[in-house]
């Protein structure tokens, strides 16, 4: 028997088989609405040339299908319309709502759709291989297609794993280039708003940025060329410029091991530049106390350069380089000059001869000279040009050049007091003076006594009308004279 309620029909089944004439037809316990109805094919309600509604003025409507002893099922199906095969539709009461498809017009997809009253919008797509895309149909070459912004939260601790257990792993993010870039990665602090940011630029570098809350600041960029630029935008045609405004560059190698900074050219010159605005420097010291050498180009000495060092209190100079290339070792490089040494200079040669060597091609007067200085006076030993390859000796008193010896290559001496002069040759028997030779005279009224055996002196007898007498000396207690005439 068939009972008709306020919503609709119910069937009472008192037979194996009854059929209601018109709309609704019963088959056993099959219903068919403009169909009969086969019991062999497995379903209760069967629905043709219409569509199944369920309605309820109260505050919620449901279909709901359930199994106590095997599977629940819920299906559509449908021969399609060009769009879709059969569609599952939720639809709220302003006429908006979303829809799941079995597709037909791209090759038998599941969508998402939603319809904002005018107009629908593919939300989810998933292909019969499982590739999805989100906003967008999926891409054969990725499981995940996504068009838009991309959010992943949670109230705790998050991660995200991305792995390939046999091969490689590749994640891209590519966009269209515009006037800030293509492709930007953020990683952002959501209680203060500060944020790192990885960005593919407009000038196609890559730059990491970071943001403070008010402006960007430029940290690191490696422009289309390859060059590594910190904490600037232009590299100023180096290959690696890095902007420490109020900072430093530390390299560090925290191991037991050397650490080793190469600069090499393959094909060309290799270039190290240390420049500052007041002073170049260049540390080479020790951690953690920083006792060592500092190479400095000073700005405020006449731009010299300054090999220092640190004794872990003082910074102390020792060779300084002068623009002309004049040098000071422990001293200020002399104008005159071109090496200066504080104390003393000592030449050693471990395996032969010690030697230094003074040389010069000549000015005139001297080919090379010594000068041994003190007090503002100094003596000068020469190599004398003119005349040519004479040994000299002078004085200098602090005003006047005096000569004191002259020692001629063939052997002739000539030695200088003041305007007096006494040259000497020497062969291998005699000895021959030129000019006058002036002998120490003794004036005294007694014989002098000699202390060394074989001198010679010359006595002048002041008590005995200044007699001249030759005395010698042959040996102790032994001593004769001889009286000139």
């Amino acid at each position: 028997m068939l009972r008709l309620f306020r919503f609709g029909w119910q069937h009472q089944q008192n037979t194996d088989t009854q059929l209601a004439s018109g709309i609704v037809k019963v088959v056993g316990d099959s219903v068919g609405i403009n169909f009969t109805p086969d019991p062999s094919w497995g379903y209760s309600l069967f629905v043709s040339k219409g569509n199944l509604k369920v309605y309820n003025e109260d505050i919620f409507s449901q279909i709901f299908a359930e199994s106590t002893n095997g599977i629940a099922i819920l299906g559509a199906k449908g021969a399609g319309n060009g769009y879709q095969y059969s569609a599952l539709d939720l639809v709220s009461g302003n006429g908006k709502k979303w829809s799941l498809w079995h597709r037909q017009d791209s090759e038998h997809y599941f969508s998402i759709t939603q319809f904002d009253g005018t107009n629908w919008y593919n939300r989810l797509w998933i292909d019969p291989n499982g590739y999805f895309g989100f906003n967008t149909m999926p891409d054969s070459s990725y499981h995940y297609n996504f068009y838009g912004r991309v959010k992943f939260s949670h109230d705790s601790w998050w991660s995200a794993l991305f792995e390939s257990t046999t091969s490689i792993l590749e994640a891209t993010f590519q966009g269209k280039n515009s006037t800030y870039g293509s492709v930007s990665l953020n990683l952002k602090d959501s209680e203060s708003g500060y944020y790192w940011s990885l960005q593919h630029r407009e000038d196609y570098s890559f730059r990491i940025q970071q943001y403070n809350g008010s402006s960007w600041i430029k940290r690191f960029v490696i422009d289309f060329d390859g060059n590594i630029i910190f904490n600037s935008q232009s590299s100023g045609g180096y290959k690696f410029y890095a902007n420490c405004t109020g900072g430093q560059v530390l390299f560090q190698r925290d191991d037991s091991d050397y650490f080793y900074f190469i600069i090499r050219s393959t094909v060309s010159t290799s270039e190290l530049v240390v420049r500052g605005a007041e002073a170049s420097v260049l540390y080479l010291d020790s951690h953690p106390n920083k006792i060592g050498w500092q190479l400095r180009h000073r700005n405020d000495s006449n731009h010299y350069l300054d090999f220092m060092y640190y004794d872990g209190s003082n910074y102390i100079s020792r060779l300084k380089i002068s623009p002309e290339g004049n040098v000071g070792i422990g001293i200020e490089p002399l104008s005159y000059a071109q090496l200066s040494i504080l104390n003393s200079l000592y030449v050693i040669n471990y395996s032969g001869s010690g030697s230094l060597n003074v040389e010069g091609v000549g000015d005139g007067y001297n080919y090379s000279y010594i000068n041994l200085r003190g007090a503002g006076k100094y003596w000068n030993i020469s190599h004398r040009a003119n005349p040519t390859n004479y040994f000299e000796l002078m004085y200098y008193n602090g005003s006047t050049f005096l000569p004191r010896l002259l020692l001629s290559p063939e052997g002739y001496l000539t030695l200088y007091r003041d305007s007096n002069v006494l040259s000497m040759q020497v062969d291998s028997t005699r000895a021959y003076f030129e000019g006058e030779l002036r002998i120490k005279i003794y004036s005294q009224t007694t014989e002098p006594t000699l202390t060394a055996d074989e001198s010679i002196a010359i006595w002048k007898n002041t008590g005995d009308s200044n007699r001249i007498y030759l005395v010698f000396r042959r040996g102790s207690g032994d001593q004769v004279k001889v009286e000139l005439t």
